[in-house]
């Protein structure tokens, strides 16, 4: 098929007014976040609001260069630059630029956009608005039961990340029960005034699209069919078809690449980053469930690394925050009104290791912070609206995360998500009218943000005066409390004997080793020193195993916890009481004359450890 021809419709004033495209910019307000991740938020909670129920939602982001037939293309597409001048230069100076950079978001497992393609046309039966809330009216409200965005005002954010505030969306969707393939162009401007053809002034609002004549030329409707498959396939968009519904969106020179200190690899880095960040709950895979969001980024043409949540510190910490609420474990909790009786949602926390960041992008450009302190807060639908930062913990090897989820209660749901400003950013109770929403939304904030500040000053900590007494004082409180000689039964794991051996004697038992105090070796490292008493062994040889566990503010973490973290612990001795050396290292021969012995180990500086003691008897040659 030949290249469709595109006209451009600039929009008149109406006799009743519209509102201009100043006023359309405007519509976003002033987002917390910075322009690339408000992009990034805002077109992957669109998608995540169009999800066709029977399939995951993806969403594909393509930092690329146009290549010189794309290139050629897209002068093809834009046989007219709209008025006024500095739309015009805006348009010249990407059309004539040597590498021409899009950034393309591609969602897929989504309905498309759907429906009429004119503003005063009814749907039919069932169908949806989606071309007409996207493509030509402004602040139409959402109809997605708990969706993400309330009003698709993240549309405005497409406009103003385009150095010529240019967008052009290709997209597989439905209409009056057929498949259709759209394709149109638009621009963000300014308003303008220009003569007619009888030399009479226009007014114009700024808001242009590309698309073929309608009747009478008053508007453009969509390329639909052929002609926008020809479109999108020559402009590089990533291929369709009818069992590939949804929208493509091209965002024409990205704004945030003009910058004078842009790396393009580390913006499509950042773009990682933001994803992971801020959509991490809908990434996670339970035994419950498979994650509900399928993400990918690719910088000119090459896949672009989004590592799993659970992999990738400090979301590991968060996603076990969110796994406590979701088994309902006992250290989480619900937040609650009293005067209302109403459960506003949950709230848990999850203390660990600092662990090794994985970096994406150089540290200094990252958004991941260097020590957790910080809890995220979501409505229902699981996504992120924002962090509440509080104190880090003392020590720098550890840090913790929290996970606040507002109520499933349509009530509260509704109180939550209007509080949120147009960015979808915040929770801003004073939005809401005084009484019962806004007093939800004030107790839950005050309860998220005190927990904020106390969660690295338990009520357990030993008091300033007394550490600056005793410089181990701090630690030396958490190992008294915490590490005591109870006996237990080890699991499975706890062995770390790479040598056979028969079960433990009747009378043997494992242990907790007794803790007895801190010194401070010559150069500076922190000694513990365990007691464990040796059962009665008749003689024999047997073998003593130690296992090491990492505790935080109390807490032994669990080991796939402590694996990701920097943290090593090394068994310095096994001594009797009488002075004789056994060895080193978490496993030694002990002679039958043993009956306690005193380990020493060197531990993380400020972190508690326990020790775990297994005795069995020595397999003989």
């Amino acid at each position: 098929m030949t290249f469709p021809e595109l006209q451009l419709h600039s929009e008149r004033y109406s006799v009743n007014g519209n509102l201009s495209a100043e006023g359309f910019r405007k519509l976003l307000g002033t987002p917390t976040l910075d322009l690339l991740q408000t992009v990034v938020r805002e077109s992957v909670q669109n998608s995540c609001d169009a999800a066709d129920e029977y399939h995951v939602p993806k969403v594909v982001f393509r930092l690329r260069t146009l290549s010189q037939s794309q290139s050629d293309a897209l002068d093809a597409v834009l046989t007219a630059f709209p008025g006024p001048e500095a739309s015009s230069r805006a348009f010249e100076h990407f059309t004539t630029t040597e590498k021409k950079w899009v950034l393309e978001i591609c969602d897929f497992g989504t309905g498309g956009l759907g429906g009429p393609t004119r503003a005063d046309q009814l749907p039919g039966p069932g169908e949806s608005t989606d071309f007409v809330d996207f493509m030509r009216n402004v602040g139409t409200r959402r109809d997605t039961y708990q969706g993400g965005g309330s009003y698709g005002y993240g549309k405005t954010s497409l406009y103003l990340s385009s150095a010529c505030s240019t967008i052009l969306v290709d997209s597989q969707t439905t209409n009056k029960g057929a498949d259709v393939r759209r394709f149109m162009g638009c621009h963000l401007g300014s308003a303008f005034s220009a003569p007619s053809d009888s030399g009479e002034p226009i007014k114009y609002t700024g808001r242009h699209w590309w698309g073929t004549p309608g009747e009478n030329q008053e508007y453009v409707d969509p390329v639909e069919g052929s002609g926008a498959e020809v479109l999108a396939e020559r402009l590089g968009f990533l291929q369709r078809g009818p069992e590939k519904l949804g929208t493509s969106i091209m965002i024409l020179d990205p704004l945030f690449m003009r910058f004078e200190d842009t790396n393009p690899r580390v913006t499509a880095g950042l773009i990682a980053e933001t994803l992971l960040w801020f959509f991490w709950p809908r990434l996670l895979e339970t035994q419950h469930s498979s994650p509900s969001l399928n993400l990918a980024v690719e910088f000119e043409g090459e896949e672009v690394s989004v590592p799993r949540p659970e992999n990738y510190p400090p979301l590991n910490l968060f996603a076990r925050a969110m796994r406590k609420i979701k088994d309902n474990e006992e250290d989480s909790q619900q937040v609650y009104s009293p005067k209302y009786k109403q459960v506003l949602g949950d709230l848990a926390i999850h203390k660990g290791p600092r662990a090794d960041r994985t970096p994406i992008v150089p540290e200094h450009k990252s958004i991941i912070p260097k020590q957790c302190a910080h809890i995220a807060v979501m409505r229902p639908v699981e996504l992120v609206v924002r962090y509440f930062e509080g104190d880090p913990f003392s020590n720098a090897d550890a840090e913790w995360a929290g996970v606040f989820v507002a109520g499933n209660d349509e009530e509260v749901e509704e109180a939550f998500a209007s509080a949120e400003p147009p960015s979808h950013d915040d929770w801003l109770p004073n939005m809401l009218p005084k009484g019962k929403h806004q007093s939800y939304v004030n107790i839950a904030l005050r309860k998220i943000k005190e927990t904020a500040k106390q969660v690295a000053h338990p009520a357990h900590a030993v008091s300033e005066h007394e550490s600056d007494k005793e410089p181990l004082g701090r630690i030396a409180k958490a190992m008294g409390t915490f590490l005591s000689g109870a006996a237990i039964d080890p699991p499975p794991q706890a062995s770390r004997s790479r040598k056979k051996r028969k079960a433990a004697p009747s009378n043997g038992h494992a242990q907790w080793a007794s803790f007895e105090k801190l010194e401070t070796s010559a150069n500076g490292r922190v000694i513990a020193v365990f007691n464990a008493d040796v059962p009665h062994n008749k003689g024999d040889v047997i073998i003593g195993t130690a296992t090491h566990f990492l505790v935080v503010e109390g807490r032994p973490l669990p080991k796939e916890d402590e694996s990701l973290g920097r943290h090593p612990v090394s068994i310095l001795s096994w001594k009797s009481r009488d002075g004789h050396f056994y060895g080193e290292g978490h496993e030694v021969d002990l002679d039958g004359n043993a009956s306690d012995v005193q380990i020493r180990v060197e531990i993380p500086k400020d972190l508690a450890v326990r020790l775990k003691i297994e005795f069995g008897e020595k397999e003989q040659d």
